[in-house]
């Protein structure tokens, strides 16, 4: 014959036998409680080399990188069908980008500057199920695109010239200075 191993009653309950006896849950009455799963930030590759994180929660970049990869993950076990990751990189477009299966992402040529990485886990029916992860990345600024530099550099042009100019002058004073020397010679001969 046929033995359920559950029953639903009319009014939602179910009723589940045990070895010691039935039991009974009302799913109205049941408290769920979203449990919180960590979100890590594994490595982070600039143009194709491993950047050392070393804990930190923040990394500088080399000059004018092409391409960063940022690989995330989370100890999510059971259908990765159901779990979402949803990114964003503040500073570049302040927007998070749809949600996804995919557990890295690629940002190519960013400007000079200070972004704030950051991702989220989503599950089933779309509830955000983690604190977000989250990585400051530091794309310095190249030294001869900085005023001060351009500053300094225009500077030291001038002063190069204007020691050239100052040495321009003594030397055509002293051949000038040594020409008249000679004709007064000159014409003390005669």
């Amino acid at each position: 014959g046929f033995m359920p191993a559950a029953l639903k009653t009319v009014d939602g309950r179910l009723w589940f036998p045990g070895a010691k006896g039935l039991t009974v849950v009302d799913p109205t009455k049941v408290n769920f409680t979203p449990f919180s799963v960590p979100i890590s930030i594994d490595r982070v590759m600039v143009d194709g080399k491993e950047v050392e994180l070393n804990g930190d929660s923040l990394f500088t970049t080399s000059l004018n990188p092409k391409r960063i990869q940022i690989f995330y993950n989370s100890p999510v076990f059971g259908h990765k069908q159901e779990v979402f990751f949803q990114s964003g990189l503040d500073g570049y477009d302040n927007n998070w980008n749809k949600p996804t299966h995919d557990r890295s992402v690629d940002y190519n040529n960013l400007e000079p500057g200070t972004y704030t990485f950051r991702v989220k886990l989503y599950g089933n029916f779309n509830k955000e199920i983690n604190k977000e992860a989250s990585i400051v990345i530091f794309v310095p600024e190249p030294l001869w695109t900085n005023p001060l530099f351009i500053v300094l550099v225009a500077l030291i042009i001038l002063a190069i010239s204007i020691g050239f100019a100052i040495w321009r002058i003594r030397n055509i004073r002293a051949k000038t200075e040594e020409q008249q020397r000679m004709q007064r010679q000159f014409a003390a001969l005669e």
